[in-house]
C-alpha cells in the first residue's frame, strides 16, 4: 500500500519539522508542495500559501492543527486515512461482468456489422480455397486434401469456441 502524503501549512519551521518527523516515523510521506496525490492537509493558524480551491477533492482530508492534536497526532490520523482508503477500494470495486451470450452479441449487430462480418468470413474462405488449389497443383492432391481437412477442423473449432464463450 502506498504511503499517504501529508503537508503542514501555516506553522513555524521548528514546529513543522517536529510534526513532519513524527508523521514520517508513523508512515506518512511528507510533501513539500500542494499536489494531486496529497492525502492530508494540516493547516495552522496563518498558512504561508493560499490554499487553492482546486485541492478540494473528496480524497483530501483538510484539518486544522487543533483538530490534528485533538485526535491524537499522526498515529490515529494514519488509522483514519488507511480505513478510509480501504473503504474506498471496497466500495469502488465493480460487480463482476456477466459474459454476454453469442446470441446477444449477434442481436446487437447493426447492418454494417453483419456486412463486415460476412464479408470477412467469405474473403477468408475464398483466400484459403485459392491457397488449397495452388498448393494442390504444385504438391499434389494429398496436400490439398490435408488443407481441406484443416479448413473444416478450423471452422468447427471457431464455431465451438464462439459457442463456449457464451
Amino acid at each position: 500500500m502506498e504511503k499517504p502524503g501529508i503537508i503542514f501549512l501555516g506553522l513555524g519551521v521548528v514546529q513543522r519539522e517536529r510534526l513532519e518527523l513524527k508523521a514520517m516515523q508513523v508512515g506518512f510521506r511528507i510533501r513539500r508542495r500542494l499536489s494531486d496525490d496529497l492525502t492530508v492537509l494540516v493547516v495552522g493558524e496563518d498558512p504561508d500559501l493560499p490554499i487553492p480551491d482546486a485541492l478540494s477533492s473528496p480524497d483530501l482530508l483538510r484539518i486544522t492543527l487543533a483538530e490534528y492534536e485533538k485526535m491524537g497526532g499522526p498515529e490515529s490520523l494514519l488509522d483514519i486515512v488507511r480505513s478510509s482508503q480501504q473503504a474506498k477500494t471496497v466500495s469502488s470495486s465493480e460487480p463482476p461482468r456477466r459474459p454476454t451470450s453469442l446470441l446477444a452479441q449477434f442481436k446487437a449487430f447493426t447492418v454494417r456489422d453483419w456486412i463486415v462480418f460476412v464479408a470477412k468470413g467469405i474473403c477468408g474462405v475464398v483466400v484459403f480455397l485459392i491457397a488449397i488449389i495452388f498448393a494442390s497443383s504444385i504438391f499434389g492432391a494429398w496436400l490439398g486434401s490435408v488443407l481441406i481437412i484443416a479448413l473444416l477442423i478450423g471452422v468447427v473449432y471457431k464455431v465451438a469456441s464462439l459457442l463456449m464463450a457464451s
